[in-house]
């Protein structure tokens, strides 16, 4: 049995918070699940997720009960810097290409400084597991390689439950209105790119946008959205905690990307069997292919148009092959696997 400490910041609804719970999740589902025996540990009081282990505050952590000390963020990443005399082994997931993150959540400037200061937390760590290859590749001019490796996240499928009764009249109202229904489920920051699904809506007036979520340009997409008056196209929902259950209101996902870690809502759409219409970027490359989702060019409408054509005139079989490579390559039967043999590697060096 490997005894093993997640940190996070907080049980929040967030990507790196859910990549944890299905980590979790699967390592009690899986057959022979007792290889491993996780503790949650969190800072911050919010508490939007459920978690089926032993969940404690960071200030109730015995770092020497554990073998390993598993952390993801920023400051579970800095609290084990400031703590490594008392870690056996210590493990970081690396949820996102940091210089580009910061960059387009914050500016240059911070991006460079902190970009720095948060690398320079990691090389202290045994392990650095990225969620892509692209991404490790990414790490390798600034980690040494020997330290480098990744997994890929997972998630099982669902069953989509009904939602609210506001939310359904308002949905169903605005299905009326178009020929069909795109949907983006994201954190609102510009590197989530739905600026470009907006623009898009100038050119076909028949093209619903559904936008489930919230961030700090939520506003500057509604005010885009007025300056090329297609604001009544665009049904912007808020943050949804049971989000999983809006995608059976969506005819395609869109998740136009300027860059991203890993793309886990694309998982979630395609086992929903919802056709996929993507930004062309490395991590989309090497999670799919083009027999499975329509990739687009950013920053050209033509491009975007051509992979809303594509969906439509090749949904079956996109979908088909789509939902066979979500269910073979990223199941939480095989996140933990992955997990596992880093785990056992860790220990073993």
């Amino acid at each position: 049995m490997i005894k093993v400490a997640i940190i996070v910041p907080s049980l929040a609804n967030k990507g790196p918070v859910k990549v944890v719970k299905n980590l979790v999740d699967a390592s009690l589902l899986i057959e022979n699940h007792n290889q491993v025996e996780y503790s949650l540990f969190y800072f911050d009081q919010v508490k939007e997720l459920d978690f089926e282990c032993r969940i404690h505050h960071i200030s109730e952590i015995i770092p020497e009960e554990y073998d390993i000390i598993h952390t993801n963020g920023i400051r579970p990443d800095f609290w084990a810097y400031k703590n490594r005399a008392r870690i056996k082994k210590h493990v970081i997931t690396a949820h996102n290409f940091v210089f580009e993150d910061l960059k387009y959540s914050y500016n240059s400037v911070y991006s460079i400084l902190f970009g720095y200061l948060w690398i320079q937390l990691w090389k202290k760590a045994d392990r650095i597991v990225s969620l892509t290859n692209t991404m490790m590749k990414y790490y390798e001019k600034y980690i040494d390689i020997k330290k480098l490796t990744f997994a890929y996240n997972g998630i099982r499928k669902i069953t989509i439950k009904s939602i609210e009764v506001d939310d359904l009249e308002q949905i169903t109202k605005f299905q009326k209105s178009y020929k069909h229904i795109v949907g983006s489920i994201c954190v609102l920051t510009k590197t989530k790119g739905l600026d470009i699904v907006i623009d898009y809506l100038q050119t076909d007036s028949t093209l619903g946008f559904i936008i489930i979520g919230d961030g700090k340009v939520k506003n500057d997409l509604i005010n885009n959205a007025i300056k090329l008056d297609v604001l009544d196209q665009c049904l912007f929902l808020g943050f949804r905690n049971n989000a999983y259950n809006y995608y059976k209101f969506f005819d395609y996902f869109a998740m136009p990307s300027r860059f991203e870690g890993f793309g886990l809502s694309l998982i979630e759409a395609g086992l929903n069997k919802i056709p996929i219409i993507c930004s062309d970027i490395p991590t989309f490359r090497e999670m799919f292919d083009e027999t499975q989702v329509s990739f687009f060019k950013l920053n050209s409408k033509e491009s975007f148009k051509l992979a809303m054509i594509k969906s439509q005139q090749n949904r079956s079989k996109l979908t088909d092959e789509l939902y066979q490579k979500c269910m073979r390559d990223y199941s939480l039967d095989s996140m933990f696997k992955q997990y596992h043999n880093i785990y056992k590697d860790v220990l073993q060096s």
